[in-house]
């Protein structure tokens, strides 16, 4: 997945759960079922149209689920051979120094977005650094956590495990 990514040039990074993942355990963390991956739309756009960045990852024999791109400007890969995980690939835009989730349901419910879905566009100048992720040195923003500070502003430094997990 990273290496398709970096094929086609499109800038990327961990996001939501998986930074924390790739901070805590350098890896999804154990109750995690997806990697979080966030994109930046306004290169994304400029390069390739929908069709020609599907076709990267379908060429390799992933599966490319893209019933929430009109709505929420994500797309689901997952594959056969790893039947329990997906990469979900989260479109942000730059609107005057803050990245912003694209889509429609982004500007439907506003303020959700605004407060959940938006951080400042510092944390993501290149070069990023690269961490740990399993097999992989992936992409994180600058500052190690401090973008969970905007995604998740009421307990950001928590760690909080799904009630079913000891």
């Amino acid at each position: 997945m990273e290496l398709i990514l970096e094929q086609v040039g499109i800038d990327h990074w961990l996001m939501y759960g998986s930074v924390f993942g790739a901070i805590r355990v350098q890896g999804p963390l154990p109750w995690d079922y997806d990697v979080d991956i966030g994109l930046n739309g306004s290169e994304w756009i400029a390069s390739m149209n929908l069709d020609q960045f599907v076709s990267a990852f379908e060429s390799q024999g992933l599966k490319v689920n893209q019933k929430l791109w009109r709505m929420k400007k994500l797309l689901k890969i997952t594959t056969d051979d790893l039947p329990l995980y997906r990469v979900e690939l989260f479109v942000f835009n730059n609107h005057r120094g803050w990245m912003k989730r694209a889509g429609w349901e982004s500007w439907l419910f506003w303020l959700h977005y605004r407060f959940y879905h938006t951080f400042p566009t510092r944390l993501i100048i290149k070069p990023l650094p690269r961490v740990p992720f399993g097999f992989f040195k992936m992409p994180v923003p600058r500052g190690g956590i401090e973008i969970q500070r905007y995604l998740y502003p009421d307990d950001w430094w928590k760690e909080v495990k799904p009630v079913a997990c000891v």
